[in-house]
């Protein structure tokens, strides 16, 4: 599963459900603190202030584990690299946190868009 964090906040009790279950599974988690793809439209439509886009200041995901589940951070490409196969090699669900730059997204959601 890949998704950024106001995503995820909204299925959180799900983690709940797969830890209890064990399942084996991976959560990507895309943290940037702004709801980014919000904020692009709005910009899009002329509005220069990202209005109630902001997740948060801080990081809502700065601990080991969330509900029980095993969270690893990445900041860099070989940091995700050894997160993601850390993660492949453990049971139960893990969720690899990966800390991006938001200022990519307008680039790569616009393509073709503008």
């Amino acid at each position: 599963c890949v998704v950024g964090e106001g995503g995820f906040l909204m299925a959180a009790g799900e983690l709940a459900t797969v830890r209890r279950l064990e399942l084996n599974i991976i959560i990507i988690l895309l943290v940037d603190h702004d709801l980014s793809l919000i904020r692009i439209k709005q910009k899009k439509r002329g509005l220069t202030t990202g209005y109630g886009t902001r997740v948060s200041s801080d990081d809502l995901f700065n601990s080991s584990s969330v509900f029980g589940v095993k969270i690893l951070s990445a900041r860099t490409e070989d940091e995700f690299t050894f997160a993601l196969e850390k993660a492949s090699n453990t049971t139960g669900p893990v969720i690899v946190k990966a800390l991006i730059d938001p200022g990519e997204y307008e680039d790569l959601l616009l393509r073709g868009n503008r």
